[in-house]
């Protein structure tokens, strides 16, 4: 088998190196092939590490990838004690991480990743998968970062559900990667002390290399389970005897990852031939349709994604021959009549009634609808997000708990 970088999903030769770093117990990193010895992702001090929480586990380091650190200098990582952006502290568990990491080999400046990321990337869990890696494909203001981010919170699902995250951006000039990455970082923080948010993500910048988004949820032989619950290693150690001795490619964890890979919507409406090649790298490609911008509820307006079905029928189109799995994700259902009344239960219910709004719409909704009749494979979900920009306000979702079940093939039930 090959392996990739969940980070810049290039594809890692027999010369590749991997770095391991365990916070839980810290130690210079280890340099190692995946291929020669694929055991050695696991921390040696605890052979049960993917299954504590994401920020006290392992992370990893592709060697020569082209996603740096943050903190990078040119010389060193430098991580300041306190980080500040637009004259508020930064608190996040991930700039903590990286502090603790660079204390130990400042001259790395690849960025660090979960060790569930490349789990999640690369292997399997029995017959089903750690994790799906998501490309969000979209116009300009359809919905794709402000989703993204939103997916990494816990209030976006179940309220008994606890979930983690993982965030990382990678721009061309390091000071704009810094303040778009600690953006969405300032945002998690309010978030999880369950304070409301004055300052909504700002739209994917296009010279963004790599700006990816990753939520972890544990599970058990039903589903997501509670964070809380209780875990047993043993069948995981039996697996990890059979990778060891060769027989079995899969490692035991409960963990489950949901990647979603965020690019500029500028970068569909012209010729990009990095995205045609990133296509080929992930399982799921989701196409991103602005409600609000649908002819008919006439209702679109200034923040609506005026080219929003010309590029979902221009890339439904042009991955007709895609592999995995495709969707169109209907977003800002907030925003029509009557949003915030419940969806339209049913694998095919949402489907149903988005072609008949296309169905006597404008020329381009029209072929639009034809696309997603030619393909009955095409999900379609229905979200919406609710108390962006209200900082007195709790943020949440509406129908994302039932593309996170489809991605990694749990019960499909509308939340």
């Amino acid at each position: 088998m090959s392996f990739r970088c969940p980070l810049c999903l290039e594809k890692l030769g027999v010369e590749s190196q991997l770095l391991r770093f365990c916070v839980s117990h810290p130690a210079p990193p280890e340099s190692f092939s995946p291929y020669q010895h694929l055991n050695k992702i696991l921390c040696p001090g605890d052979r049960g590490n993917s299954h504590g929480p994401v920020e006290a586990g392992v992370f990893l380091a592709h060697a020569g990838c082209v996603c740096t650190n943050p903190f990078w200098n040119d010389k060193q990582v430098a991580v300041p004690e306190t980080v500040y952006r637009a004259n508020a502290r930064v608190d996040h568990w991930i700039i903590g991480v990286l502090r603790e990491i660079a204390g130990y080999c400042s001259n790395v400046r690849e960025m660090w990743f979960p060790q569930i990321l490349f789990r999640a990337a690369n292997l399997s869990d029995g017959e089903k998968p750690v994790g799906a890696l998501v490309m969000m494909v979209g116009a300009r203001q359809s919905g794709k970062t402000v989703l993204s981010t939103m997916a990494m919170v816990p209030s976006s699902y179940m309220p008994e559900l606890e979930v983690e995250h993982f965030v990382h951006i990678t721009h061309g000039t390091g000071a704009q990667q810094s303040s778009e990455l600690f953006h969405i970082l300032q945002i998690l923080d309010n978030m999880r002390q369950f304070r409301g948010t004055a300052d909504p993500p700002t739209a994917t910048d296009k010279g963004n290399i790599s700006n990816i988004k990753s939520v972890y949820f544990r599970v058990d032989e039903t589903g997501i389970r509670d964070l809380k619950s209780k875990f047993s290693a043993k069948g995981y150690l039996k697996d990890v005897v059979k990778v060891l001795a060769g027989i079995d490619s899969s490692m035991h964890t409960s963990q489950r990852v949901v990647a979603f890979y965020d690019m500029a919507g500028e970068r569909f409406t012209s010729f990009d031939r990095e995205i045609l090649s990133f296509r080929s790298k992930v399982d799921v490609i989701a196409i991103f349709l602005d409600a609000s911008a649908i002819s008919t509820f006439k209702i679109m307006n200034d923040l609506s994604s005026k080219d929003a079905a010309w590029v979902a029928y221009e890339q439904l189109q042009k991955t007709s021959n895609f592999t995995g799995r495709r969707c169109i994700m209907v977003t800002k259902i907030d925003k029509l009549p009557n949003g915030d009344t419940p969806q339209p239960a049913g694998d095919g219910a949402q489907r149903d009634l988005l072609l008949a709004w296309l169905a006597n719409g404008t020329d381009v909704e029209k072929s639009l609808h034809s696309a997603i009749m030619k393909d009955p494979a095409v999900r379609v979900f229905f979200v919406g997000t609710k108390g962006i920009g209200k900082p007195d306000e709790p943020a949440q979702t509406i129908g994302l708990l039932s593309f996170v079940r489809w991605c990694l093939d749990w019960q499909t039930a509308q939340r």
